[in-house]
This record gives C-alpha cells, structure tokens and sequence, in this order.
C-alpha cells in the first residue's frame, strides 16, 4: 500500500482558481465562516476531493467530523423535495445503487439530479450558497465534542475557489488508473482544484483506513 500523502509545504494546483470571481453573496458567506472558524475553539475545516468511487467518502468518514458538508447535497434535497424522486438523499446514500432504478417515468434518481443541474446556468453558486448559509448556522451553535468538519462535494470551479479560501487542508484521493464513472458529468473537472496533500488509494479497504485514519496527525499542531 503506497500513501502518497506530501507534507504540508503549501497548497498546489491553484492555477486555476486564481481568477474566478465570485459574488458579494458568495464572498460574504466566505468571510463569515473565516470569522466564526475563529472564535471560541478553532474549528478545523478539511475540504476531500476525489472522482466518483476513488474513496473519498471513506476518508472523510475516517476524519471523525462533527459535520460533512457537500455541495451537491442541497440539489438532492430539492429533487426529493419536489416529488422528482421517491426517497431521500440519506435513502440513496444508504443505497448507492438505487439512483440508478427506474422511476415509472423511465428516468433515475440520477437523471433528476442531473436535470435540477441546469439552475446553475442561472445561478452558478446557488447550491454552494446554500450550503455556506447551512454551514454558518451550524457553526453558529454552540456545540461542544468535535470541532473538524469536511467539505467533500466540490467539482466546480466556484467550489473549488470558495473551498481555496475556507479550508485548512485540502486533500486529493487518487485511486491509480481509475476512469470517471458514466453519467459523473462533473468528475472531468476534479484535476483543477487546488490540493495540499495527495493520499493514493491503490491497496485494500482495510489499508486506505488506516491511512486515512492516521493522515489528520499535524491538524492538532
């Protein structure tokens, strides 16, 4: 098992996020979590970026956060919201396999959440907003136990830029020779965000656990 995690030396790959705008709603909500990460206990924040099956979900998983937060999330539950689909967003992450069942009107799960995609060609960073304005209110409770969450639904360039600028740390997971799943429209873009570390998945699940388990060591520094 090869762990390809580099040390923490500064962020790379930022090319390409360097001159994306973002709106004064946007950068607002940016500013607001930098300032309650601050305040009280430090609240540590690791954005996880990874193709469709590369294993992100077991690292975060691993991290133990208090919370996980991702981008797409607020697409799901509006598709379940507004009747498009039959379950909710926990039923189809309980059941990956299920999004791609066929609803009585011939479509999936996943062709929902496509179709709910096209907002964004009106608002570029309407689902991210929402899950910034999330973030906010759940920061601003007083919680006590954990104080690390995780962002892992960044595959646009707006995400990549706003997660640039509100994480910590930043990790890739690589799965060596893995292709992008069909119908993972989004998955072509993954190689643009900005990365700190990059952890490679190429071992058994038993291994990448403890690798992942055992990557958050110098947060604590």
């Amino acid at each position: 098992m090869t762990n390809e995690a580099q040390p923490h030396s500064g962020r790379q790959n930022t090319q390409h996020t360097e001159n994306v705008s973002v709106s004064n709603e946007t950068h607002g909500l940016v500013q607001r979590v930098n300032q309650l990460k601050n305040q009280g206990d430090y609240t540590y924040i690791i954005g996880v970026v990874g193709i469709s099956r590369s294993g992100k979900d077991t690292f975060v998983n691993a991290q133990g956060a208090g919370d996980d937060y991702r981008f797409g999330d607020i697409m799901k539950d509006m598709a379940y919201e507004y009747g498009m689909v039959p379950h909710s967003r926990k039923y189809y992450e309980e059941n990956a396999s299920a999004r791609f069942d066929k609803l009585d009107n011939g479509k999936t799960a996943l062709d929902a959440w496509i179709a709910l995609d096209v907002i964004r060609s009106y608002n570029p960073a309407v689902f991210i907003n929402e899950t910034l304005k999330k973030i906010v209110r759940d920061m601003e409770i007083p919680f006590t136990g954990n104080n690390i969450i995780t962002i892992s639904g960044m595959r646009t360039l707006i995400g990549f830029a706003v997660c640039d600028l509100i994480c910590d740390d930043i990790v890739k997971v690589i799965r060596p020779n893995q292709k992008i799943v069909e119908n993972a429209t989004l998955d072509g873009d993954i190689d643009k965000c900005p990365y700190d570390q990059i952890v490679c998945n190429d071992g058994t699940l038993e291994e990448f656990n403890e690798i992942a388990e055992s990557w958050p060591d110098h947060r604590y520094e």
